[in-house]
């Protein structure tokens, strides 16, 4: 016989179907693209002007709010994106929006549009031009764990960033990591490894912490939703002659709810790019299959480990792991050139479709310059490249770490400015897509994240025709309710029966 808490399960699980299907009918999954950000920058120890990319999902006109909203004077400014074309904004120099170290400040920039933008930041020093992606403000989480570079050189600082993006108070709590030591100061008072930090931000503020330790595995934790971002700045004397080159990389952060246990990679440098993956679970198997070997370790709550792979050795990395993770690829760490920190996407938010736009950043460097391409070997003819496909013989296989499907992957040079169609010819067919700098796009947490795969697209797919999907949505969750009250009805039909049945009904009879 049924109970009622099965009833009730029945009931909530018919409910998340049906809200899963209005989401996606309405586009609504939460991805890269969005209408609302509130984005920060740490210092670089740069007076280089920051600067935004902003890239349309529409040939519409798309209008665009750029505002401090608790600055004085509060810097403000709208525009007007236009043909689907990226824009670029530079901030004036005398809008000091760089975070101070270890300090509560009024520094969030909050960026408002009227349809779906991306949107990259370039926080340049004299030496680095590393953007990030903006996460829109139903993409980030209340649960984050950091990563930042662990340089060798003097001189060099790791930060973390919190921008606070709801109404009100948020409390944050702070937990250092407890692998070695550390001291980080905030508000006058000394912290080691272990310590926790308290603080509270009001909308818009910002937090950064600063330390000349290794940061990766502090666990940030919030009352609600914030944005993280983190990486470091270092000033180098590369060649003894009194230059000081100062190099500032950064990224924004997945929150853990994003992470995943399927990765795949190739190096963007011509020596040997670092990727370091973190845990959240103790006793996380992380396997990772390298061309001339594999390896396995086990981590524990907040620990780390970190390979480096060689365009001319191992040339590649798959890593599956039996909890999630996160992974973060490190280009050029250390040398007086350019260098990237990017959040390796996990494959299985991987999407169909990607649309971004090279434009020429800093120093004349053209970003992205290089994207990587990875996907199930078994799909590589339909990838298009502004309409373009790539030769067979330009893939290079990667044997996996021992089950799930193979893959392949390839390294396309961008040498124009201007907007990239990146897409495969079978809608159904999610691949991953990462440049030197920036990931290109990936899907963010969903209700069905437990129970489905999810595909779709990056950017803007070409229109389809038919019914438009608000519309498309609304009929989905009609029938989706007309639906749930039969169910319901045939469930207590087919309690009363049993239990008049067994002759010990206690069921208010509601049919005849």
């Amino acid at each position: 016989m049924m109970e009622k808490g099965e009833l009730k399960h029945q009931g909530l699980s018919v409910v998340t179907f049906c809200y899963t299907l209005a989401m996606i009918a309405a586009g609504s999954v939460p991805d890269h693209r969005g209408t609302h950000f509130v984005i920060g920058f740490m210092d670089s120890s740069s007076t280089i002007p920051l600067k935004l990319t902003l890239m349309p999902r529409t040939t519409s006109t798309v209008s665009v709010n750029i505002t401090t909203p608790l600055m004085t004077p509060v810097f403000s400014r709208q525009i007007e994106l236009t043909g689907g074309n990226a824009t670029a904004i530079e901030i004036p120099g005398n809008v000091n929006l760089r975070m101070n170290a270890n300090s509560i400040e009024n520094k969030g920039l909050y960026i408002e549009a009227s349809s779906e933008i991306v949107i990259y930041g370039l926080n340049a020093a004299n030496s680095s031009n590393d953007p990030f992606l903006a996460l829109p403000n139903d993409f980030i989480g209340s649960d984050y764990y950091a990563v930042t570079p662990e340089y060798t050189m003097v001189d060099s600082f790791s930060q973390i960033g919190i921008i606070s993006t709801n109404v009100g108070t948020t409390n944050i709590t702070i937990t250092l990591p407890n692998a070695h030591p550390l001291e980080v100061e905030f508000k006058g008072k000394s912290y080691k490894q272990g310590d926790r930090i308290q603080a509270q931000l009001n909308q818009f503020q910002t937090l950064q912490l600063t330390s000349d330790s290794d940061l990766t595995g502090c666990r940030i934790v919030s009352s609600t939703p914030v944005s993280l971002i983190a990486g470091c700045v270092s000033h180098i004397d590369k060649y003894s002659n009194g230059t000081i080159y100062t190099q500032h990389i950064v990224e924004q952060l997945y929150p853990v709810s994003v992470w995943g246990k399927h990765f795949a990679a190739i190096p963007f440098s011509n020596t040997a790019d670092l990727f370091r993956i973190v845990s959240k679970q103790s006793s996380t198997t992380v396997k990772m299959a390298l061309k001339s070997r594999n390896t396995l370790k086990i981590l524990g709550e907040s620990q780390f480990t970190e390979l480096n792979i060689s365009c001319s050795g191992d040339i590649y990395i798959v890593i599956e792991s039996s909890h999630p993770i996160m992974v973060i690829q490190y280009s050029n760490i250390g040398d007086a050139t350019q260098c990237y920190m990017v959040s390796v996407p996990p494959i299985e938010r991987s999407v169909n479709y990607y649309s971004f736009s090279a434009r020429m950043m800093g120093h004349n460097v053209l970003m992205p310059s290089t994207v990587n391409i990875i996907i199930d070997s078994s799909y590589t003819e339909g990838i298009r490249v502004d309409g373009s496909g790539i030769p067979r013989n330009s893939w290079v296989m990667m044997n996996n770490s021992g089950s799930g499907p193979t893959y392949s992957a390839v390294q396309v040079n961008i040498n124009r400015t201007g907007l990239h169609d990146l897409k495969h010819s079978a809608s159904d067919v999610d691949f991953m897509a990462i440049s030197n700098g920036l990931p290109l796009g990936i899907l963010g947490e969903t209700v069905c994240d437990s129970t489905c795969q999810k595909g779709g697209s990056a950017t803007a797919a070409p229109a389809s025709e038919g019914l438009h999907p608000g519309v498309l949505a609304i009929i989905i969750s009609l029938c989706c309710a007309v639906f749930l009250v039969v169910a319901c009805i045939l469930a207590f039909v087919i309690v009363e029966v049993t239990c008049r049945r067994d002759g010990n009904s206690k069921v208010m009879p509601f049919i005849g």
